[in-house]
């Protein structure tokens, strides 16, 4: 059976390369922020030779890391992580997570072939397997337009049509904390330790997912920041946080509101959701919000985030 959508896609470009066509910088080394277009989907239901009807399950917005892992000419392969979508049904989302994933393309004697193999939690169920199979297609780089599955295309699917490429430069914005802290502990009613607040330091980057009319959604991803002297988490004299999220901006009447999500691992051990819930914004360039995970209810984990936009590096006579 035709699988729903013709695939084409991949990319070939070294990160360099990618750079310099005027996408998003390197985030690491060789690796790229890639954003899912309008043409992403998410479906569920039957395929032949099942004849149960498959149900339309909306759009699907957010970004991945894809960093090559080898680049040999006729065969490229490249690891996929930091996955990030929302999937929207008539107005109520659901998270797609995942941080593991590769995609290969291979050259032969009839064209290119490529496949996108992802491990996705949805809604926060088990992790499962999404493979597109190997399929013709990869000459449309650095474009990415594949679909994939949960049980081989045969009978009943969770279907994701993944139509992605690297996100332009001027939609990510890097940014940089400054006077940030991070606090755990219990708070009232419950009398465990309360830890003083410990400096965090470090960067995320911030994707444009779309903008419409007052709102304007973004997916943190890159998260990579530093607990200094952590007081329970752990021994150690630093505890690194990693992860993805959501934020989103609203200009309202009364001035602008906004709301920021954060899913994160401390020291590689996944924490519960950080949640900041609509809140006014300050009159500053950057971002200042604070985020719980318990609504400061007994034991909790509290974020205070500010940040700025990172400076915008000049260009080296050179590149000229």
């Amino acid at each position: 059976m035709n699988r729903l959508l013709s695939i084409a896609a991949a990319l070939t470009l070294t990160a360099g390369a990618v750079s310099a066509q005027g996408f998003a910088a390197p985030v690491s080394t060789g690796s790229t922020i890639f954003r899912l277009g309008s043409d992403s989907n998410f479906s569920e239901g039957c395929l032949d030779p099942c004849k149960c009807p498959i149900f339309l399950g909306g759009e699907v917005r957010g970004t991945m890391i894809l960093r090559p892992v080898f680049l040999g000419g006729t065969f490229e392969q490249y690891e996929v992580s930091q996955i990030n979508w929302t999937q929207d049904l008539n107005g109520v989302e659901t998270k797609i997570k995942g941080d593991k994933g590769i995609y290969t393309r291979i050259s032969g004697f009839a064209g290119w072939t490529n496949q996108l193999e992802l491990f996705l939690s949805i809604d926060g169920g088990p992790v499962a397997k999404f493979d597109s199979g190997s399929v013709a297609g990869g000459g449309d780089f650095p474009n990415i337009d594949l679909t994939i599955a949960d049980n081989d295309f045969y009978c009943y699917n969770q279907i994701i049509r993944v139509a992605a490429n690297p996100a332009p430069k001027k939609d990510v914005t890097r940014y940089n904390l400054r006077s940030s802290s991070y606090q755990e502990g219990c708070f009232p009613p419950c009398l465990c330790p309360l830890g003083a607040p410990s400096k965090l330091v470090g960067s995320f980057d911030l994707v444009l997912l779309k903008h419409l009319g007052t709102v304007s959604e973004y997916s943190i991803t890159n998260i990579r920041w530093q607990i200094a002297n952590p007081i329970l988490s752990t021994s150690a004299k630093q505890s690194l946080l990693t992860g993805t999220g959501d934020y989103t901006l609203i200009q309202g009447f009364a001035g602008p509101i906004h709301e920021m999500d954060l899913c994160l691992d401390l020291n590689g051990v996944e924490l519960d959701a950080f949640h900041s819930g609509l809140v006014n914004t300050l009159p500053t360039k950057g971002i200042q919000i604070q985020l719980t995970q318990n609504d400061f209810f007994c034991f909790d984990r509290v974020i205070n985030l500010k940040a700025n936009p990172a400076p915008v590096a000049l260009p080296l006579a050179s590149s000229f």
